[in-house]
């Protein structure tokens, strides 16, 4: 089947064209919301992905409108609901999420990711479970969660250990929450190019999507499924989802948790009105 941009603009939360004939360009567009994903935004992006995968559809390109790629998760109104509900349905909603931020992983397609401005804890879930990263000068990355009480459960603690050179320094970022940029992102091996602006990562992005469409198809879908098997969508990968999923809903099904992020949601309302 075709790729045609018009089968796709009921996806309200991204913004979707085709540069070339078999690339397909997937932008997260919610702007005003520094393009942080809501429940709609990751069920959409699970459509997306299944959709293209019934097209022409031989590489994808991905990053966000404006600035910023992804700041995240959209604190307000995804946390509300998983601090409300019970520990086995929150396993159950966790394990839904996952399973949307895994579809590049699901794929036939390569998916080329472009990290620019902002691109916070979830950001780094998406990318994790992308075929090849690139990003801008300007980007900064942080494995943000722990900063709101919890584990990154989505991809990010299982994943990045495959893609990273240096253990030691992904821990210590897990741990402590701190921004790194470009330069930190390359030097570790998660990106593999980094642009001086967003404009000419996205056109190099769009080449290398032009280039690999143009090898025989059946290769590339394999090359994808057997570099992937061994790392980024390994047992080990799916084993380590699993329980994070368990041990996150736990904790966030406990009192303790609920004072924290109560007085956590305070504290952000209270800095953001003093701006």
């Amino acid at each position: 089947m075709s790729f045609k941009a018009s089968d796709y603009t009921r996806f309200t939360d991204f913004r979707i064209t085709s540069p070339a004939h078999g690339v397909v360009h997937v932008e997260v567009n919610r702007p005003k919301k520094v393009n942080s994903f809501a429940q709609q935004t990751w069920e959409q992006y699970r459509e997306i992905f299944d959709q293209l995968n019934k097209t022409d559809t031989r590489a994808v390109v991905l990053s966000g409108v404006g600035k910023h790629f992804c700041s995240g998760l959209d604190i307000k109104t995804s946390l509300k609901s998983l601090v409300s509900m019970d520990h086995q349905s929150g396993e159950l909603f966790i394990k839904e999420f996952q399973d949307c931020i895994a579809s590049p992983l699901k794929s036939h397609i390569p998916v080329i990711s472009v990290s620019h401005g902002v691109s916070y804890g979830l950001a780094l879930d998406i990318v994790s479970a992308t075929t090849i990263r690139l990003c801008t000068a300007d980007v900064k990355f942080s494995i943000k969660e722990i900063d709101i009480g919890i584990m990154a459960d989505i991809g990010s603690l299982q994943r990045l250990g495959y893609l990273v050179n240096n253990q030691s320094k992904l821990n210590e970022l897990a741990l402590t929450a701190r921004d790194f940029g470009s330069e930190a992102a390359f030097d570790l091996g998660l990106v593999s190019n980094v642009f001086e602006d967003k404009k000419s990562a996205i056109d190099s992005a769009i080449s290398l999507a032009i280039e690999i469409s143009k090898k025989y198809a059946p290769a590339v879908v394999g090359t994808k499924k057997h570099l992937e098997m061994m790392t980024t969508n390994s047992d080990w990968c799916h084993h380590g989802l699993d329980s994070v999923a368990k041990d996150n809903a736990k904790l966030m099904s406990e009192d303790a948790y609920r004072d924290f992020i109560t007085t956590f949601m305070k504290q952000m309302m209270s800095r953001k009105s003093k701006l």
